[in-house]
């Protein structure tokens, strides 16, 4: 099964490097949802190596973004950043 990497970013661009050091060496797929971070996160993201998907800023945290599992192109996501499973698909952790 592959594996994909899953993490909602806002303003994260001191960050995000080391997550995306880390992802890298045990994903198949990094995807960062990022809140249209003004912080340039989703840029520094795709220059090494993400899938960028962005969403419109919201001042009430990631929220409960039903479908972000849908943003992967594995079948093994492992989402990070908000605190709920995502019950259609198996290995979420």
């Amino acid at each position: 099964m592959k594996i994909s990497a899953l993490v909602q970013t806002y303003n994260e661009a001191n960050r995000i490097d080391g997550f995306m050091r880390h992802a890298t060496k045990w994903a198949d797929e990094v995807v960062v949802v990022d809140k249209t971070s003004p912080d340039g996160t989703a840029k520094i993201a795709a220059d090494m190596g993400a899938r960028v998907n962005l969403i419109p800023y919201s001042p009430h945290g990631h929220g409960n973004y039903r479908g972000l599992c849908d943003c992967c192109s594995n079948d093994g996501p492992s989402p990070r950043g908000w605190g709920e499973q995502c019950p259609q698909h198996v290995g979420c952790v």
